[in-house]
């Protein structure tokens, strides 16, 4: 055996026990062809054996497996990679229309023509049970878009709003079933949904009244009067609707009784605006006009009447209305009110005086019915008249007459 020392090795001679101890800085080389030791002159022989040396096995690690790669489910096809498992998917646009052409023509029922896209309208995407999706339109331009659902079919339902119908696909219910296909990002599945907005209503609510200036009658359930009472008529209006009540205006009409006359005075008011008063109570011509009436506004024409004289004796009902007209609804009449007239009924009662002997005539007596006055007959007539009595029983005595007796 030999020593070699490679580079960056020494042998180091050890003066007590006359022996070499090899250094090595690096490693040992040992060469087993030779059994000899060959030291560089001046060397001695070692005497001691060099102890083999100790071999330590190190604990090797076992190889970490390689990890599995997972290939996650994707629904952006570019991101897909060769192999990877990608959903078909397709992307939804609910499209919501104003419908312009009115029911029953050709074009109702789809956008077509002028019909325009609106915004502002709430949708709800399910599939069967599932909600998938919801939103408004607008949030995406004009439309409503949710992208990556699925191919399949889903339920688009449109929640309705006030003062609309909905004319595609109709009210009942208003649910579309659209198939979403397999699509890139900038194709869509479209769905359209149209409605119609349901026109406002001019709804005038009128009323007439009426009472007397004069004097009220107790116990007659009706207004009641004589004549030459003064009446006080009412006429009062109001839009209950929802739209303008418009043409040219609001036209008030009184056909007045014949047995009433009007006797100028009057007033007028409305809510918002000025009303004409034109004064004409023949139920041809205006009354007074309203002009617009608009929804929720409210007006009233008052003006008075008096109780002719020209009546039947006795009770007499005089009925009175009043129209209004508008161009939404055309003519309509109010209410009628009653006025209860009693006009006395008057009597004559004829008293005959009769001379059977003498040379008296009958215009010679008086005669006398109480409460009433004291008559003569006309001379040469023979009788006398005591008028406008009211119905009843009465007397009648007559003065004496010197000489004569009944």
């Amino acid at each position: 055996m030999k020593i070699n020392l490679l580079p960056n090795k020494k042998a180091v001679w050890n003066s007590t026990y006359k022996t070499f101890h090899i250094v090595a800085l690096v490693a040992l080389v040992f060469n087993m062809s030779s059994i000899g030791v060959f030291l560089t002159p001046n060397t001695a022989l070692a005497k001691e054996k060099v102890p083999e040396p100790t071999v330590v096995a190190e604990k090797v690690k076992e190889k970490a497996p390689e990890p599995t790669k997972v290939v996650e489910e994707t629904t952006d096809k570019d991101s897909c990679e060769t192999g990877a498992k990608c959903e078909d998917t397709g992307n939804l646009r609910i499209k919501k229309y104003h419908e312009l052409d009115a029911i029953g023509t050709p074009g109702y029922g789809s956008k077509t023509g002028s019909d325009y896209y609106m915004t502002g309208w709430y949708f709800e995407v399910t599939q069967g049970s599932v909600s998938v999706g919801n939103g408004w339109t607008g949030e995406d331009g004009d439309f409503l878009i949710i992208e990556d659902l699925p191919v399949g079919d889903y339920q688009v339902t449109e929640t309705q709003q006030p003062g609309w119908v909905n004319s595609d696909p109709g009210v009942n219910p208003i649910t579309k079933t659209v198939t979403v296909v397999d699509e890139d990002t900038t194709t869509y599945s479209n769905v359209w949904f149209g409605n119609t907005e349901i026109p406002g209503v001019c709804d005038l609510e009128i009323v007439k009244s009426v009472k007397n200036l004069t004097q009220s009658i107790p116990g007659n359930p009706h207004v009641s009067a004589e004549p030459g009472n003064t009446l006080e008529y009412t006429l009062t209006y109001e839009n209950i609707g929802d739209a303008d009540c418009t043409g040219g205006g609001v036209q008030l009409f009184d056909n007045l009784d014949s047995r009433l006359t009007f006797n100028g005075a009057h007033t007028e008011d409305n809510d918002d605006h000025d009303i004409t008063y034109q004064g004409n109570y023949n139920g041809t011509d205006p009354v007074a006009n309203a002009h617009v009436v608009s929804p929720g506004e409210s007006g009233y024409v008052i003006f008075q009447a008096v109780v002719t004289d020209d009546l039947e004796c006795g009770e007499t009902i005089i009925p009175n209305k009043y129209r209004i007209w508008s161009t939404e609804n055309g003519s309509q009449d109010s209410n009628i009110v009653n006025v209860n007239v009693y006009k006395e009924c008057f009597g004559s009662l004829k008293v005959i005086k009769t001379v059977d002997f003498g040379e008296a005539t009958p215009d010679m007596w008086e005669f006398t019915v109480p409460g009433y006055g004291t008559q003569s007959p006309a001379q040469g007539q023979d009788y006398v008249t005591f008028s406008l009595l009211p119905e009843g029983t009465y007397s009648a005595t007559e003065s004496n007459f010197p000489g004569y007796h009944q």
